[in-house]
């Protein structure tokens, strides 16, 4: 039977929540995230009763991992003399490190430990697993920085996962009182890029959704950076450019990145009806060294 636990603000249980009348978790499962959205982790309960804005809920999944979120929207509506409530929960570490000010961290300057250590400074989180990993290239082939100023620290975090593309999860550990410790951890990958887990449906499991991302997926893209403006005859930028560099001397004089394997999948039917590759181009428009560029595409591609 699923057990949630209500506890309050200060984290001191108050009870087993009973009269469940739905439990939605989300989460985002892939790993090209980097938390641009900050929330990965949501519950939505729907139960008989009530529940206050800043109680945390905890629960302990299948596989003995527990969870905590803090109740952020609650809504109650009274029916027949009972009182029905439907809450929005948010992953705790996330509740707790938007209440954090940081007045200034420059995540180039610093390793992503000592940067996160100074975060979670002052609040109930510890530094977790922290993976090694190098400052990213934007666009144009630079070096990535952010520059925390006076924000908050969930934000902080996000600037410091995006210069090192990282991602983050919270780890909590629990006993019969409650929960012992909290910790945030930086890794470069969450889960694995080959999953072995495949959803099945039985008895218990009502519904199940998948949804396909409408970007198109190309098993061969050219890459091109930075080009020479074309002008017209005013000597006015046209907004296209010639001459445009690529990766060609880098990648045994091939302008483009392939993967054969992702045919099956992705190719464009052919004239002879088999599937060939689908064709595509990424352009970096501000990069300007072929070095950069390649490895912008590979992390594209």
């Amino acid at each position: 039977m699923t057990t949630f636990i209500r506890c309050d603000r200060a984290g001191n249980q108050i009870e087993r929540l009973s009269g469940i009348h739905s439990a939605i978790r989300s989460r985002t499962v892939d790993s090209d995230d980097n938390y641009g959205d900050a929330t990965v982790d949501k519950l939505t309960l729907t139960l008989s009763g009530e529940i206050d804005e800043g109680d945390r809920i905890l629960y302990r999944d299948s596989k003995g991992f527990w969870a905590e979120w803090v109740a952020k929207v609650p809504e109650t509506i009274r029916s027949d003399s009972r009182p029905i409530t439907t809450v929005k929960c948010v992953a705790s570490f996330e509740y707790d490190l938007e209440g954090k000010w940081v007045e200034k961290l420059d995540a180039g300057k610093l390793t992503p430990r000592e940067y996160l250590t100074s975060v979670l400074d002052g609040t109930i989180w510890l530094v977790g697993t922290v993976e090694s990993a190098s400052r990213q290239m934007s666009d144009n082939g630079e070096l990535k920085d952010y520059d925390a100023y006076k924000e908050d620290g969930i934000g902080a975090l996000h600037g410091l996962c995006n210069v090192y593309g990282l991602e983050m999860y919270p780890t909590v550990v629990c006993d019969p009182f409650g929960v012992i410790s909290r910790s945030v951890n930086l890794v470069n990958r969450r889960g694995d890029e080959n999953a072995v887990w495949r959803f099945e449906y039985r008895r218990d499991l009502k519904e199940g959704r998948r949804t396909y991302s409408g970007a198109r997926v190309f098993t061969k893209a050219h890459i091109f950076g930075k080009g020479q403006p074309i002008m017209n005859e005013l000597n006015v930028f046209t907004g296209r450019y010639d001459k445009k560099i690529t990766i060609e001397d880098v990648n045994d004089g091939k302008d483009y990145l392939e993967d054969e394997s992702l045919i099956p999948y992705f190719g464009t039917l052919q004239e002879d009806g088999t599937m060939g590759h689908t064709e595509g181009r990424i352009d970096f428009e501000q990069c300007e060294d072929v070095d950069a560029l390649f490895e912008l595409g590979k992390k594209a591609f």
